[in-house]
């Protein structure tokens, strides 16, 4: 997968779930809504490293792989202080 297929994959998943206005989404850059799934919403620090985010995208099929890669490393998330 590439970051454009992915990126696209996930502003349709993300107006399917009604996380946004639609305008809002088809307009945010590929890399913001990419970096909206690599970054703590909570503590604003980053899951994983770019280089596991390449990682990631190269072996997804689809974005729910994506999402699964990103998941994983929950795991060891731990949050940054504010």
């Amino acid at each position: 997968m590439n970051r454009k297929a992915l990126a696209d994959q996930l502003r349709e998943c993300q107006i399917r779930l009604g996380q946004a206005p639609k305008f809002f989404i088809d307009n945010l850059p590929d890399e913001a809504i990419i970096e909206a799934y690599v970054v703590c919403s909570d503590c604003g620090g980053r899951l994983i490293s770019m280089e596991a985010v390449d990682s990631c995208i190269t072996k997804a099929q689809s974005h729910e792989d994506f999402v699964a890669f990103i998941n994983e490393h929950l795991r060891n998330h731990v949050h940054s202080p504010n």
